[in-house]
C-alpha cells in the first residue's frame, strides 16, 4: 500500500481544523472554496496549492496571514491592530452600551453569514 505525501501547506489546514475527521476536512475546505474534492486532493498531497483567490478566502475564512498559510513563515493569526478595519470598529464599538454591542454583533453575523452563503454559490468574494 502506497502511502499519499502530505504538504506542508495540508499540515497548516490541519492545524486549522484540529478535530476534524480527514474526509470531513476535505469537504469542509471544498465547500469553503467551491471547489471540487479531487482540487482539494491535490492541495493536500501536494505539489500544487491553491491560487491566490482560494488562499484569499481560506485567509479571511479562518483569520489567518496568507504568508503563514501559504509559506508557513511570521505569525499565523492576525493580530488586532494589525487590521485597519479591525481598529476602526473597535474605536466606536466599545463607546455603545451592551445593547448596542449586541446588535452589532448580531449584525455582523447575519453579514457573515450571507458571505458564506455567496461564496458556496460560487460568487467572488
Amino acid at each position: 500500500m502506497r502511502k499519499e505525501k502530505t504538504s506542508d501547506f495540508w499540515y497548516r489546514i490541519i492545524d486549522l481544523t484540529e478535530g476534524m475527521e480527514s474526509s470531513e476536512r476535505v469537504d469542509h475546505i471544498k465547500d469553503i472554496c467551491g471547489v471540487e474534492q479531487g482540487t482539494v486532493s491535490r492541495w493536500k498531497t501536494g505539489p500544487k496549492l491553491p491560487g491566490r483567490k482560494n488562499l484569499r478566502i481560506l485567509c479571511h475564512h479562518f483569520k489567518v496571514n496568507m504568508d503563514w498559510l501559504e509559506l508557513g513563515v511570521g505569525d499565523p493569526y492576525i493580530a488586532r491592530d494589525d487590521d485597519p478595519f479591525i481598529r476602526f470598529m473597535w474605536k466606536y464599538v466599545d463607546r455603545l452600551s451592551d445593547d448596542d454591542k449586541d446588535d452589532v454583533q448580531a449584525s455582523v453575523k447575519h453579514k457573515a453569514l450571507r458571505y458564506r452563503q455567496k461564496l458556496s454559490r460560487g460568487s467572488s468574494p
